[in-house]
């Protein structure tokens, strides 16, 4: 059996903090994609990948214990990925992404849940395997809550090219004194909960500056300070990462080739939020 599946990926976080103590948070889908397509013979339980997916080798090994199904040979194949280490959570696009197509292929029902819980179990993840938008305990996976559907938002995304070492970074990273998270989060849900987009776009912004002391991007002033002069909502960023992004209304067409943007955070592209969920496109015998 196989199976061809494919899972959007992120701009970085609308927000990550630590409301109530506990590091969370909220990622930013956007239509760009990894597509896997994932076979399943009988054998002898190996379990093979491209070079670079060990994360996902490890974590169709353990869906292999879990599942019951050590007695098959399980194959990914990569007809594309998303960039590595710069904030797309491409990591855990691939992880559940192969979960799915193991479990299309010996015709096991899965939820977000159960393939976020094993993707946290091998690095801190993120929560693209829901259509909504979560605010997700991204280290241990203790909680999750659902917060809404996703905003049809427009993004300027930029790309410096900047890898990060999500499970380094996750050792290392600590609150910032005096940074008001649980207010941030306050004022995004409620943003979120009204489809106050201007709302969101100060709330996305102020989570981007507060991380700052945590990974400091050195142009992100003078990126908000463009943005805004083009009627943008805001900038969110990849918190663990390295891409940033500008948010602007559905309705808003903006001149993103044209500004002046900083050199230092590479050339802008269009892309837009989308749900998120892990699509499976084709299962074959």
């Amino acid at each position: 059996m196989r199976a061809l599946v494919s899972c959007p990926g992120t701009c970085g976080e609308l927000y990550q903090g630590w409301p109530g103590g506990i590091c969370r948070l909220i990622s930013c889908p956007i239509d760009r994609t990894t597509c896997l397509d994932v076979e399943v013979n009988p054998g002898t339980g190996e379990i093979s990948v491209p070079e670079g997916m060990d994360k996902t080798g490890d974590v169709l090994r353990l869906a292999s214990n879990l599942w019951r199904c050590r007695h098959l040979d399980v194959s990914v194949r990569s007809s594309s990925r998303l960039p590595v280490s710069r904030g797309y959570a491409s990591s855990t696009a691939d992880m559940i992404s192969a979960l799915y197509g193991l479990a299309a292929c010996i015709d096991r029902t899965v939820s977000p849940e159960e393939v976020t819980e094993m993707a946290v179990a091998i690095e801190p993840s993120d929560g693209i395997a829901w259509s909504e938008l979560v605010l997700l305990d991204h280290r241990s996976f203790s909680d999750y809550t659902v917060i809404s559907e996703v905003p049809p938002l427009k993004v300027v995304l930029f790309d410096p090219e900047e890898e990060v070492d999500t499970v380094e970074f996750n050792r290392r990273a600590h609150p910032v004194e005096g940074v008001d998270y649980d207010g941030i989060l306050h004022d995004l849900i409620g943003a979120l909960m009204r489809d106050d987009w201007i709302a969101l776009g100060r709330a996305v912004t102020a989570s981007a500056r507060a991380n700052q002391g945590v990974l400091f991007k050195p142009c992100l002033e003078e990126l908000i300070e463009v943005a805004l002069s083009d009627g943008a909502l805001g900038v969110t960023v990849a918190h663990s990462g390295s891409i940033c992004g500008v948010l602007y209304p559905p309705d808003v067409d903006p001149r993103w080739a044209e500004l002046p943007w900083p050199d230092e955070v590479g050339s802008p592209r269009l892309a837009k939020m989308v749900p998120g969920g892990v699509h499976v496109l084709e299962v074959a015998g």
